[in-house]
């Protein structure tokens, strides 16, 4: 059997520090991913932009927070269209699990599709909480993504909540999720 792949997701989403984009209203903006061994190395990577419909308008704070400006969603595609994106990037990959930073993303992938009706993506693959994984690990407490890439001296890889960027940086910290 070949080395172990897992492909991790980081997702960034609408939001709000003012309580105008309701929790359960938040929307995927962005699906970053990195399809990585257990050694931390990228074999490939996966990203697009979500153009959301129930809250159409990033507020300052979301741009402030990812980056990610009107412009980059305006005319990106929706939520559907990706999600098929997704399944057949794990198809051609053959891609059999797949990861993120806690359980946010899988529950977030969850709820769009289920809100949106489309069929979930990645349903049939195992997914992997990584930010368990790390602390059970290291023994520690759970911890944020770049407090994690800092505790075992990584440099911190991009834009700090741009999906793609956090998604390369979580596969990084793969090696360091193995128990000894």
């Amino acid at each position: 059997m070949g080395m172990r792949r897992t492909f991790i997701i980081d997702l960034e989403a609408t939001c709000c520090d003012r309580g105008t984009v309701p929790r359960e209203s938040m929307e995927i903006i962005e699906v970053g991913g990195a399809l990585a061994t257990e050694d931390g190395d990228i074999i490939e990577t996966f990203q697009s932009f979500v153009r959301p419909v129930e809250y159409p308008v990033l507020t300052t704070f979301c741009t402030e927070l990812t980056s990610i400006v009107q412009a980059d969603v305006a005319n990106a595609p929706l939520w559907a269209d990706v999600a098929k994106q997704l399944d057949d990037f794990v198809r051609k990959h053959k891609v059999t699990e797949w990861g993120s930073w806690g359980r946010y993303d899988r529950r977030q992938i969850e709820r769009e599709s289920k809100r949106k009706r489309v069929p979930v993506p990645m349903a049939r693959l195992t997914h992997r909480n990584i930010k368990s994984e790390f602390a059970h690990a290291h023994q520690t407490s759970k911890m944020g993504m770049a407090e994690a890439v800092a505790f075992v001296g990584l440099p911190l890889h991009g834009t700090y909540h741009r999906g793609i960027d956090d998604a390369i940086n979580i596969a990084h910290l793969l090696p360091w999720c193995k128990l000894s």
